[in-house]
């Protein structure tokens, strides 16, 4: 996440080993701000603490094997876990088709049909 992102700034300590906790009184304007209030309090429960390591991880593509993959990625221009200009910039950077979804993070929540349509289009042939 980028760090100006509201992810970052309610990040805390986890009860885990090598994980962070989200603030949840926070987490409905982080990952669900375009979902209904009904939704909200239906999957704030089920959120769990995230690992650090892929974020402290380093790793190498080549242009050999990452380079020859279809990448396509769908920017949530709502998402306040990772910021728009954030998911651009993976778009140039890994070469992805790119569509874009009027949402927040969490848009198999906010607009399944939407996101459904875009992953049932990639599918095809």
């Amino acid at each position: 996440a980028s760090p100006d992102s509201w992810m970052n700034r309610f990040m805390i300590p986890s009860a885990v080993e090598g994980a962070v906790d989200i603030d949840l009184s926070q987490a409905g304007k982080i990952f669900y701000n375009t979902c209904s209030a009904e939704i909200v309090n239906q999957v704030i429960p089920y959120l769990r603490p995230q690992a650090v390591g892929p974020f402290e991880g380093t790793f190498r593509l080549t242009p050999a094997r990452y380079g020859k993959v279809p990448k396509t990625y769908i920017v949530c221009t709502q998402d306040n876990a990772v910021h728009p200009a954030g998911q651009y910039f993976f778009c140039v950077r890994m070469g992805a088709k790119r569509y874009e979804m009027n949402t927040d993070h969490s848009p198999f929540y906010c607009d399944p049909k939407g996101l459904a349509a875009i992953i049932d289009q990639e599918a095809r042939p």
